[in-house]
């Protein structure tokens, strides 16, 4: 139970009647202490009888608590000024004005993207579960509700080489380009998000890493999963509807992309 201290305008004194008058109806329980600051005198304690209270009574027309007192005040001033402690049923809290906006409201810093709110209530279908971004732009992601690719027989790495190559004994449906995410596997490196570069056949597929492996044989395990993603599609540079983005034609081609902005990528960042 929190305490409460009445200040000067919440109480008058009655010093000849020996009476405190306070405002609102408080049971007479909850008065704890009451001082006379001028000469230095408690005049109430709730706990010594010799300074209790003769008696309350709520006065409706007023809205005040008439509080009589044991003690003696008649020798005393009724502008005497008093410290008055009661119990209260809650603490009451005021921001301070620089907390606070013109319109009297908390201040308040709002989260500038999905991933920093509403965690505390558990993952939602709603918000990203996962996201990638290249330059602070979202580039890649998966949620709670994608379904990771059943049957994976080997997650199989070369040393010294950026390819990584994916078996399952069921067809992964996944075509040259998909983004997928991979977790689980013994090597850091192969870990994350990646686009796929080759599919052989229905039952194998590749992507590049973004360094050459360090390791070679299989580096799947119990917990291996990897997972269909999306590409977020509100975040694409804008470029030139007629030239902004050309072929060379070569095998493999070199594609150029002309933004209208100072773009921000730099070399091997994923696009």
């Amino acid at each position: 139970m929190a305490n409460r201290k009445l200040f000067v305008g919440n109480y008058r004194f009655d010093a000849s009647e020996r009476t405190v008058f306070v405002k609102g109806n408080i049971n007479a329980e909850k008065f704890l202490l009451i001082t006379n600051v001028n000469v230095n005198t408690i005049i109430y304690n709730f706990a010594d009888p010799t300074i209790g209270y003769a008696g309350k009574f709520y006065n409706q027309e007023t809205d005040e608590t008439e509080f009589t007192l044991v003690a003696d005040t008649t020798a005393m001033n009724d502008t005497d000024i008093l410290q008055i402690f009661i119990a209260t049923d809650y603490e009451e809290i005021t921001p301070a004005e620089d907390i606070l906006d013109p319109v009297g409201k908390m201040r308040v810093s709002t989260p500038e993207n999905l991933i920093d709110t509403d965690f505390e209530y558990g993952l939602q279908g709603t918000k990203w579960e996962t996201l990638q971004t290249v330059n602070n732009i979202p580039t890649i992601y998966s949620n709670s509700g994608d379904v990771p690719i059943d049957g994976i027989a080997s997650v199989d790495a070369i040393n010294g080489s950026k390819n990584i190559k994916v078996s399952t004994s069921i067809q992964h449906g996944l075509n040259i380009g998909d983004p997928i995410s991979v977790q689980g596997v013994s090597q850091y490196q192969a870990e994350g998000y990646f686009i796929v570069t080759a599919v052989p056949n229905p039952t194998e597929f590749f992507f590049e890493l973004d360094v050459p492996a360090n390791f070679s044989g299989d580096i799947s395990g119990s917990y291996t999963t990897i997972i269909p993603g999306k590409f977020y599609e509100g975040s694409t540079l804008p470029v030139s509807t007629a030239d902004g983005a050309t072929t060379d034609g070569g095998s493999p081609s070199l594609i150029s992309v002309e933004t209208g902005n100072t773009h921000g990528i730099v070399a091997g960042s994923k696009v």
